[in-house]
């Protein structure tokens, strides 16, 4: 009967959400960025058609995964413009120079791998 009928409504939520209120199914309302926020937290009622009206209230949090959405940056050196000057007396093996970079994603997209891709034809530079 009329006991039995459930409507769903999302309680606290900033518009991000949509919720059927019949079936339950939630829809974003919105583009995620998992760098801009890595999840979202609100409450959803179930109201029963009793008289009185019963109802119960829920938590909900949706997890926001990372997707590889950004680039590597260099940090250092900080341009193409960069250079490192060697001593004629280093020895082969020594350290001549340093990079590093950081990736805004995270896991396995923000792990970064290094490689020369040009000007080492003679393969005297190793990374």
């Amino acid at each position: 009967g009329g006991n039995a009928a459930v409507s769903l409504s999302i309680l606290n939520d900033k518009g991000y959400f949509i919720i059927d209120p019949i079936s339950g199914v939630i829809k974003p309302n919105i583009t995620f960025d998992r760098e801009q926020q890595s999840s979202y937290t609100f409450q959803v009622m179930a109201v029963d058609g009793g008289r009185p009206q019963r109802s119960s209230v829920a938590r909900v949090t949706i997890n926001v995964v990372d997707v590889n959405d950004n680039s590597p940056v260099f940090v250092y050196p900080p341009s193409n413009f960069s250079y490192e000057l060697v001593s004629t007396s280093a020895n082969p093996g020594s350290v001549v120079g340093k990079v590093f970079a950081i990736d805004n994603d995270t896991g396995m997209n923000a792990e970064l791998r290094y490689s020369i891709v040009s000007g080492n034809s003679r393969g005297l530079f190793a990374i």
